[in-house]
């Protein structure tokens, strides 16, 4: 079965990895666990940059968002968001926080 939330936060990471990357945004891994394993199926996305930050998003079906960015030098979180979405989602403007920590190339 195909999700809505998910299905669209899967497109979105298609499209803006090309623009992560030139941000040093690096997309480590995408992680996609369904109705077969979950009732609440959800998209996890993973990235780091050259500055010692790791980040990782979290959207599940039922519109909840969890977004955070830890600094690997120190171990400090620089940012934990729990967000619920409204429809339709415009993902640039809930994850700016997070895509300017971590585009931020200041340790």
């Amino acid at each position: 079965m195909t999700y809505w939330v998910c299905g669209s936060v899967k497109k979105w990471i298609n499209k803006q990895k090309i623009f992560w990357e030139k941000q040093d945004i690096i997309t480590e891994d995408i992680k996609i666990v369904t109705d077969e394993i979950t009732d609440n199926p959800n998209v996890t996305v993973y990235h780091y940059n050259q500055k010692n930050k790791i980040g990782v998003i979290t959207v599940w079906e039922n519109n909840m968002v969890y977004y955070e960015v830890e600094d690997c030098s120190n171990g400090h979180t620089l940012l934990v968001i729990n967000y619920l979405l409204e429809t339709p989602p415009v993902f640039e403007e809930i994850l700016n926080s997070y895509f300017t920590l971590m585009s931020d190339n200041t340790k």
